[in-house]
């Protein structure tokens, strides 16, 4: 890949060089050490991947997001150094169009370069993405049977890029009294998921709690998938992680999720697919339309990245398209 880098730390910079470059698998273009220099930079070099510090400056990293989105369209990872107390610069700047967040490699005081493993999966991750060397693989969720029947409705949730705002706009905009359970997947690591579910939380004012193995979606509370594993319903009615299908790029992909509940989920209920970058959804989608369940993607307009709602309309496997500040209420109309 061809990737650019933009830190304002010198021994940041010189610890994710020396990441990206040790393989040999990757061109770094270039690099800068505040906003304004990355914006200008993009404009005369755009990568295919931007690097980009979550704390830089003049401007923040969500108004450089913004910007170069829309000069100079790439693929966007934040990196993070200290992502407990960074959540709302992530998730402001995920709003934004960056497509993912993973943590700083680092220097050690002999020259060693040290916890780069993180960054390092994540550039695999956005070369697959990006198409380099990998084709799709269609999702499978595990188990044959079918779950013991919950008897209320259920909202579930699939989104990518520029996916937290869109979450809390929804989530914020839902009638109080509607106490229809929700399941998100939202493409993020792990390690940032806790921060996502707070802030999500806090935001939005409605319960968000990471969906453990063993959880069921039980009527007010909002679950979000935990795991860089896959989060499916089980025949038991719970949900649980799988590794399964390992070969897929999106970690958990919300095409493995919603095939689960096309499986598993008794009685048809409604599923979103919100903006985000590739086609993750859209199949699974097309399952749960199949099964009777009422569909409902972002329109182009209001999406940071069309590509998972377009690949679904594409695929005829929604029923209704909704901008962004219209999906609460076409969410809330489906469930009454």
């Amino acid at each position: 890949m061809r990737i650019a880098l933009v830190h304002a730390s010198s021994a940041a910079l010189q610890a994710v060089t020396a990441a990206v470059t040790q393989q040999g698998e990757h061109e770094l273009l270039w690099s800068a050490r505040d906003g304004g220099d990355a914006i200008r930079r993009a404009s005369e070099v755009a990568p295919e991947l931007l690097l980009l510090d979550v704390s830089i400056a003049n401007p923040d990293s969500a108004e450089v997001t913004r910007r170069i989105i829309v000069r100079s369209p790439c693929t966007i990872v934040l990196l993070a150094d200290r992502p407990h107390a960074q959540t709302a610069l992530i998730y402001e700047a995920m709003g934004a169009g960056a497509v993912d967040v993973t943590t700083c490699p680092v220097v050690d005081e002999a020259g060693r370069l040290v916890a780069s493993e993180p960054l390092l999966a994540k550039l695999r991750t956005m070369a697959k993405m990006l198409g380099h060397g990998h084709r799709p693989h269609s999702a499978r969720a595990p188990g044959p049977q079918r779950a013991a029947a919950p008897n209320h409705k259920l909202i579930a949730i699939g989104a990518s890029t520029g996916g937290p705002q869109a979450l809390f706009k929804i989530l914020s905009g839902l009638p109080p009294a509607l106490e229809v359970p929700i399941v998100i997947v939202q493409h993020v690591d792990s390690e940032f998921s806790t921060g996502l579910a707070s802030w999500l939380q806090d935001a939005s004012g409605r319960r968000v709690e990471l969906a453990r193995s063993g959880s069921r979606a039980e009527p007010g509370a909002v679950l979000l998938a935990a795991s860089n594993d896959h989060l499916v319903l089980t025949a038991r009615g719970t949900f649980a992680y799988t590794v399964e299908p390992r070969e897929l790029p999106y970690r958990p992909s919300v095409d493995v999720l919603f095939a689960s509940l096309a499986e598993h989920w008794p009685a048809p209920a409604v599923a979103v697919l919100l903006t985000g970058m590739g086609r993750d959804g859209a199949r699974g989608m097309k399952r749960l339309k199949d099964a009777g369940w009422y569909t409902i993607a972002q329109d182009e307009s209001s999406s940071v990245v069309f590509g998972m709602p377009k690949a679904a309309i594409e695929l005829g496997a929604v029923e209704h398209v909704a901008a962004l500040p219209a999906m609460a209420e076409a969410i809330a109309r489906a469930c009454t």
